[in-house]
């Protein structure tokens, strides 16, 4: 059932082919623009809450990753009204 929604959202463009695999399928491991994408909030808003520690990040070289299993941590934290 939800491969159809996505097929008729797909083929009304009502959202992208990469919105709908994050969003449905997502990676273990996303950039920011991604993250953002499966959240559905602004690349920057992801870049500023990782900066200051809202959002677990992990530095790698020169690239910030997330990991989803940190991330849907973070979110159900977050539910239950605890900070981190």
């Amino acid at each position: 059932m939800q491969n159809k929604l996505m097929e008729n959202l797909v083929s009304t463009n009502l959202v992208d082919e990469g919105a709908a695999s994050l969003r449905w399928n997502p990676p273990h491991i996303m950039n920011a623009k991604e993250l953002s994408v499966y959240l559905g909030i602004s690349e920057r808003k992801i870049r500023s809450d990782a900066a200051s520690g809202k959002i677990p990040s992990v530095r790698i070289g020169g690239r910030v990753v997330f990991r989803l299993c940190d991330i849907d941590r973070c979110l159900e934290n977050l539910r239950r009204g605890k900070q981190r």
